[in-house]
């Protein structure tokens, strides 16, 4: 943490600005990837504090710095426009922009730091401009840093999910932490059984702590069931000298089967559902019809668009715009229910899953009536 700021900061955001600007200069300093994003209510100084600091830092040789307003700047033709304009004086043709500008990060010697403010503006309309540019401080580490401003306190969590990839651990590096960790605590711990849970959970989101939580339920469960089995029976004469009974043996549980079971209750659990606003379930819903309609194929975001304008009526639901709509499809692609890339969607969990978490059998009911 830096001692003094090299400048006066706004009133009653004087811890705020040293923690920017500590971050920023660490990351520079120590040239390791710097991408940063600064969430909070409109007025609340983000932007005035996110100026103070990249005036002070304009005036290090070393360091050139990039402020751009993204309500005005919405496109990557504009993006790189403004990008080439400040760092080499002059524009290319889109074909070419991208490459030259990239060239250039690797050839300047001076650490570059590109301030996106009001991000928001481009969440509907432009997510994969904002994959590509907090892309380049892993690309380039120690050469670019971004620092993206916005006003929606979660919009990395639900515009933005894909903003962590490459940050999950990788099938391999799941199956090493599974079995390090629980065979420490099981015996049973299959390899195949480990991969599946692992393929599984990278599949949706990485997330460690559910694979290790669907294992050890797994196992456990099949622990139980398994340790049933053996327990001797008494004989009929209830003898002191219990000796077991001749008796056909249970099948053993089926590992895979116990991994989808856990895995079903896992995804359709009250906490699960709790985690997942309405308007998105509605949305899961009408995507749950259009499925089982179009069996096979993949949705799109106009379609899906042009059914909730039909239901909305039906059913009196408030107004959804695009930008709305583009929410609720993040939310639950970040809970791992559907995938949505480049405006194509479909379920990635099965039917009963859905309707568990939609949890409204009569919101069902009616969509389904509905001629789409």
């Amino acid at each position: 943490m830096v001692g003094v700021l090299p400048f006066i900061p706004l009133h009653g955001r004087e811890k705020e600005a040293k923690n920017i600007y500590t971050i920023i200069t660490d990351g520079i300093s120590k040239k390791t990837p710097l991408s940063l994003y600064i969430g909070g209510k409109p007025g609340t100084g983000k932007t005035a504090t996110m100026r103070q600091i990249v005036q002070s830092l304009s005036k290090k040789k070393k360091i050139e710095t990039l402020f751009i307003s993204c309500t005005s700047c919405q496109t990557k033709v504009a993006l790189y426009r403004e990008i080439s304009l400040k760092f080499m004086g002059k524009t290319f043709s889109s074909s070419v922009a991208l490459k030259n500008i990239e060239n250039y990060f690797v050839e300047q010697k001076k650490f570059i730091l590109l301030i996106l403010d009001e991000i928001d503006f481009l969440t509907s309309r432009s997510q994969e401009m904002l994959y590509m540019v907090f892309d380049w401080p892993a690309a380039f580490p120690g050469k670019v840093g971004v620092v993206g401003i916005a006003n929606t306190l979660d919009l990395t969590h639900r515009l933005l999910p894909k903003l962590k990839r490459g940050i999950e651990p990788t099938i391999d590096e799941l199956i090493e932490i599974l079995t390090e960790t629980l065979k420490k605590e099981f015996d049973n711990c299959d390899s195949k059984n480990i991969e599946f849970i692992a393929r599984k959970i990278a599949a949706k989101n990485g997330d460690v702590r559910v694979a290790l939580s669907i294992a050890k339920k797994t196992f456990l469960d099949l622990n139980e069931e398994n340790d049933e089995d053996d327990l001797p029976v008494e004989n009929e004469n209830n003898s002191m000298f219990k000796t077991p009974l001749l008796q056909t043996p249970k099948p053993k549980v089926n590992a895979l089967s116990a991994v989808m079971s856990t895995m079903k209750n896992i995804e359709a659990s009250p906490l699960v559902r709790a985690s997942i606003p309405y308007q998105p379930r509605i949305i899961l819903a009408i995507m749950l019809r259009l499925s089982s309609k179009n069996k096979g194929s993949v949705l799109n975001e106009n379609l899906l668009y042009s059914s909730y304008q039909k239901v909305q009526p039906i059913l009196k639901l408030p107004d959804l715009e695009r930008p709305e709509l583009v929410v609720a499809l993040s939310t639950l692609e970040s809970q791992g229910l559907i995938n949505y890339f480049k405006k194509k969607l479909n379920l990635s969990v099965d039917i009963e899953t859905a309707q568990r978490i939609i949890a409204d059998n009569g919101l069902i009911a009616e969509i389904g009536k509905v001629n789409f």
